[in-house]
């Protein structure tokens, strides 16, 4: 696919996105990601950790599960949003974002 983004090809590739010291109240996280077909994408599935810190102690943290393969022969965009609700982080924290491929051989 020749969308732009952030491309996991090795199981177990890991990244984290982090904002320090946010200015606002952060309600919602949205993950735009790529559902594709074929060999490359079947079975692909990437773990996201969001986690908010003040200072080193932990205030909060969410797991969730994508996929990336479905049975079309398109490549879709979505978007996942994990409204966090009462849970919802005050300005000043860090922020992280950590993606995993832990199945299959590619995420976008």
């Amino acid at each position: 696919s020749n969308k732009l983004g952030y491309v996991a090809v090795a199981k177990n590739a890991t990244t984290t996105f982090y904002k320090e010291k946010t200015k606002n109240v952060v309600r919602a996280i949205k993950v735009y990601y790529l559902k594709s077909y074929g060999e490359k994408w079947e079975g692909s599935r990437a773990r996201f950790t969001l986690r908010g810190l003040k200072g080193t102690k932990s205030v909060l943290q969410k797991n969730f599960t994508l996929e990336a393969w479905h049975n079309s022969n398109t490549s879709i965009a979505y978007q996942h949003e994990l409204d966090l609700g009462k849970q919802a982080l005050p300005p000043g924290v860090r922020v992280e974002l950590t993606a995993q491929l832990i199945t299959g051989r590619s995420f976008k």
